[in-house]
This record gives C-alpha cells, sequence and structure tokens, in this order.
C-alpha cells in the first residue's frame, strides 16, 4: 500500500514538473535561436549568465514541487496514522523537513531571482 502511495506521488510530481522539464530541454539551443531572432530584428541577445539563471530558477521550482509532494504525503501519514505514535511521530518528522527544505528552497530561489535581474 505504501509502495503505491509513493509511486502515485511520484507521478503526481513528475506530472506537475512537467512543463519545467520541457521548458529545461529548449534551453540547450537557445543562445543560438535568440542570436538569430534578435541577430535579425537588431536587438542583442541573451548571454549565458542569464541562461544559467533560468536554469537555476526552473530546477528550483521543481524542488518546489518535489517539497509540496512530500508536505502532502506528511500529512497523509498524519492522518491516516489512526493514534500510532511512530507513524505520528515519522509524519510529524516528514512534515518538518519538508517544511525547512521548502524554506531553503524559496530562500535559493529568491537569491536566483535578485542575481537573474542583476544580469539581465
Amino acid at each position: 500500500m505504501l509502495k503505491k502511495i509513493i509511486i502515485t506521488i511520484f507521478i503526481f510530481t513528475l506530472i506537475l514538473s512537467l512543463p519545467v522539464l520541457v521548458n529545461g530541454q529548449g534551453i540547450k539551443n537557445a543562445q543560438q535561436l535568440i542570436g538569430t531572432t534578435a541577430g535579425g530584428a537588431g536587438v542583442s541577445t541573451a548571454t549565458a549568465e542569464t541562461l544559467v539563471a533560468e536554469v537555476i530558477k526552473a530546477i528550483l521550482g521543481l524542488l518546489g514541487a518535489v517539497f509540496f509532494t512530500l508536505i502532502l504525503y506528511g500529512g497523509f501519514s498524519y492522518m491516516t496514522a489512526a493514534g500510532a505514535d511512530e507513524k505520528i511521530t515519522k509524519a510529524k518528522k516528514i512534515i518538518i523537513a519538508a517544511i525547512i527544505g521548502l524554506a531553503i528552497v524559496i530562500f535559493a530561489y529568491s537569491i536566483a531571482m535578485f542575481i537573474s535581474s542583476a544580469l539581465g
């Protein structure tokens, strides 16, 4: 039963993060496409630093989705513990770890946004 829940949560997280992954695949040729399009229009092209900042923001967004899923899993575990002290303690640890991880990701995301805006 627990394996099915974990697999379902993993698939749910993967589906939610699919736009981020698809966007990440387009970054490979972005410099060339931007150079061609912007060069034809007479506009300057984006720098590699800007692209790296965008990739970092995408990765941090994916991590945010993972921590959100962990919070959902911890809450589900807590609700289905049925008064078992071991299960409640484990669920609380998962929730606390997910909240701390989410705070770290939000802090890192804000730093990446600041650096990205400073570069671009």
